[in-house]
């Protein structure tokens, strides 16, 4: 499953390990997710953990960000019809949109469009119960 993963989520998963954003990351680390990387959103990435005030873990922040850069995608700039209530998401979704993937999946479902055809947008909560659920090799 390809899948654009919203830094909020990525956030959440360095400050809550037991939670279903962490349950998130771990699926892409164990190769069931396939993330879909943008040069805009690998930058978000940085700029957001790194954070002095967020006070993630450094070495967890430096990992996670290696891991993700290696998935970085030349994407052509989507011209998405889908506007985003949230503006500074639209590169969010469109790294989704330019990559392809199946899912974006963030903490902030209200910052998004409610439909885009296909491409599934969910929580991390309703992405890591379905993970849960599915058969191991599908």
């Amino acid at each position: 499953m390809k899948a654009v993963i919203d830094t909020n989520v990525l956030v959440s998963a360095l400050w809550r390990p037991g939670g279903a954003p962490a349950r998130v990351i771990e699926a892409v680390y164990a190769g069931t997710i396939e993330p879909v990387v943008s040069d805009d959103l690998l930058a978000e990435y940085r700029a957001v953990l790194t954070r002095r005030e967020l006070r993630l873990p450094r070495d967890s922040v430096n990992e996670m960000l290696r891991f993700f850069a290696a998935f970085l995608l030349p994407l052509p700039p989507a011209v998405s019809p889908y506007p985003c209530p949230h503006a500074p998401d639209k590169r969010v979704l469109d790294a989704a949109l330019s990559g392809g993937a199946e899912v974006l999946v963030t903490g902030n479902l209200k910052h998004f469009p409610s439909r885009v055809p296909g491409l599934s947008i969910m929580s991390p909560r309703h992405l890591a119960d379905l993970l849960d659920t599915t058969p191991r090799g599908e």
